[in-house]
């Protein structure tokens, strides 16, 4: 695996950390988030061992922290602490589950003076007190374990053969996504202006291909947050069906569950969306986007995972099923949630945003082919 990698070094270049994590043992900016409990110092997990920690850096990938002054390795509890005298802030276990902070649906509604809302028992926010706390660390792996890390999507050409042949042909491909703020690129540094103005994960996924693949592409984004499948029914002709895109990527029903839509009434409404695509658009082909995983503690997933399986059984030729919400329990199985969100309630951050951009790719790429490698070899 480490063929990827010319040097293990810290880099800001989005386009060299493509790579599936099962696919090197060099983790490029992990997100990484210290929690304070009791009286243990503020503590951080890895998702693997580090064999050796090369860097680790702010939210802005601007400030580098030292080992030693800032932060270290605890062995025995296999994880990071802070020292005292720190500089890196950290959360507070009770403030992560609300303590003390303005339920989300209290009167007036919003945001507090702090711009942070509870809901559920976890904490919405936007602002500095959230990604201010969220760093980024790159280090590497046994490369024994990395490898054993679960694939959840998979490179299968015979079930998207027009999209492939185009891609081959190096042909022009008009895109379109369609779906919730999940899709949009909400909570990346980009979509708030910031350092290192990582783009969403739809960016990310056209740029690899269009590296890849020599071929240009067309992206049309009619994603709208807060939308849940009913709108998206609604709105369908004119986001989807006049655009006529070549390959249409939908994402629906993590706001279904905001608005209590049954799991039947989701169910019909992407059917009704994909088939009326593929009668309409007989040279278009699908892929489903799964639903993503939000904070457990916020109350947002009582609907969402039994979506998973009726999902993965749609697919068939010209239309398949990328898998997002298994990726993300595989990382809050190692992670705290904080490492992964950009707001603390759902979005993937400047990380995660990779790991959906690369999981999507895997529909599309094959990670042996020498061209993926040459496109987005880690140089360092």
């Amino acid at each position: 695996m480490d063929y990827l990698v010319d040097k293990p070094c810290f880099s800001k270049d989005y386009m060299r950390q493509l790579y599936p994590i099962n696919r090197s043992n060099l983790i490029c900016n992990e997100g990484v988030c210290f929690i304070a409990d009791m009286s243990l110092p503020p503590m951080g997990r890895l998702m693997f061992y580090p064999q050796s920690i090369i860097s680790l850096r702010d939210n802005s990938l601007g400030t580098e922290y030292e080992r030693g002054r800032d932060w270290e390795w605890d062995d025995t509890r296999c994880c990071l602490y802070l020292p005292k005298g720190s500089r890196i802030p950290y959360f507070e276990a009770a403030e992560m589950r609300g303590k003390g902070i303005k339920p989300w649906d209290a009167e007036p509604m919003g945001f507090d003076e702090t711009g942070r809302a509870r809901i559920g028992n976890a904490v919405y926010c936007e602002n500095q007190w959230h990604y201010g706390k969220t760093l980024y660390i790159t280090y590497t792996a046994e490369p024994a374990a990395t490898a054993e890390y679960p694939v959840r999507n998979f490179y299968r050409p015979e079930l998207l053969p027009k999209t492939v042949k185009r891609l081959e042909a190096g042909e022009k491909l008009k895109v379109v996504f369609f779906g919730d703020s999940t899709h949009t690129g909400a909570d990346t540094t980009s979509w708030y202006k910031r350092e290192p103005f990582t783009p969403g994960y739809p960016v990310m996924f056209c740029r690899a291909l269009e590296k890849i693949y020599g071929c240009s592409i067309e992206a049309v984004n009619h994603s709208v947050g807060g939308k849940d499948s009913n709108w998206g029914r609604q709105e369908f002709e004119r986001a989807v069906l006049k655009e006529q895109p070549d390959l249409l990527l939908l994402g629906f029903g993590n706001n279904d569950n905001k608005y209590g839509r049954g799991l039947e009434q989701v169910l019909d409404n992407m059917k009704y969306m994909l088939e009326t695509t593929l009668a309409h658009l007989p040279e278009c082909e699908c892929v489903l986007l799964g639903p993503s995983i939000n904070n457990p503690d916020s109350g947002f997933m009582t609907l969402t995972h039994h979506l998973c399986e009726p999902y993965r059984h749609m697919e068939r030729q010209g239309l398949r099923y990328c898998n997002y919400f298994d990726m993300g329990l595989d990382i809050l199985h190692k992670k705290d949630f904080l490492c992964m969100s950009g707001n603390g309630i759902a979005h993937p951050n400047d990380w995660t945003t990779r790991i959906y951009a690369s999981n999507l790719l895997s529909l599309f790429v094959n990670w042996d082919d020498p061209r993926v490698c040459e496109a987005l070899r880690f140089q360092g």
